[in-house]
């Protein structure tokens, strides 16, 4: 269900002139990359924006994903998450006369609302080895487009969640200094170092740091970042 709008403004700048308007209300979504590393299902979601196919610019204006279900397959659910960030940077060996323009996309809010993380080891398995739940994320004024401006942000983000059936929980507040990097504050209370870690896998590109703290975590588990 949903609605298209066809938009032409003479006076706009060039490459925006022309416009196509997006409204739409999805039932039982499903998404999944090409490997099938990670796989996205939601009962509903919200979608409204515009397509700018001169300047070759998205505008999502508002998404919002109820109770989406986000399963992921192999060795940890970090280097997944990784490969997709980079998947869409250009490959060195590419010649940039054969480079096709590349698509800026523009998200003035991205939300979760109680999701799901189920992360796999093998495809074939049918328990998790790791799960999550209770996911709350929100992402704010995000650009693939990089900042012009010195020491400037393409976007906030903000996530919390917990560890299923253990009383471990998390959470993450910070920025993107790159569209393809985030910069912040991570926070765990009653989490396994070796838990984190698996999670967090060996192709992740941020260095980890650790206050110890009984009081909140117990022995052997990190507090924050």
């Amino acid at each position: 269900e949903g609605k298209i709008e066809l938009s032409f403004d003479p006076k706009a700048e060039k490459g925006l002139k022309f416009g196509i308007g997006f409204d739409a209300n999805i039932n039982r979504l499903e998404l999944k990359r090409e490997d099938g590393s990670m796989r996205l299902e939601a009962e509903a979601a919200r979608l409204t924006g515009e397509l700018l196919p001169v300047s070759r610019q998205v505008h999502l204006e508002h998404i919002a994903l109820r109770t989406p279900v986000i399963h992921s397959y192999g060795k940890s659910l970090g280097d997944n998450v990784n490969s997709l960030i980079t998947a869409s940077k250009t490959s060195p060996e590419t010649p940039p006369a054969v480079v096709s323009p590349t698509l800026q996309v523009v998200a003035d809010l991205f939300i979760i609302d109680n999701g799901a993380i189920k992360h796999f080891a093998k495809k074939k398995d049918k328990k998790a080895q790791r799960e999550w739940n209770s996911l709350q994320l929100a992402i704010k004024g995000y650009s693939s487009k990089p900042s012009e401006k010195k020491n400037n942000t393409t976007g906030s983000c903000r996530i919390s969640g917990k560890v299923v059936k253990s009383p471990a929980q998390f959470s993450f507040e910070g920025t993107f200094p790159t569209p393809t990097s985030l910069a912040g504050t991570f926070r765990t209370v009653k989490t396994p170092v070796a838990d984190l870690l698996q999670a967090a896998g060996d192709q992740h590109p941020w260095p980890c740091f650790y206050n110890w703290d009984p009081r909140l975590s117990g022995p052997g588990t990190p507090d924050r970042r």
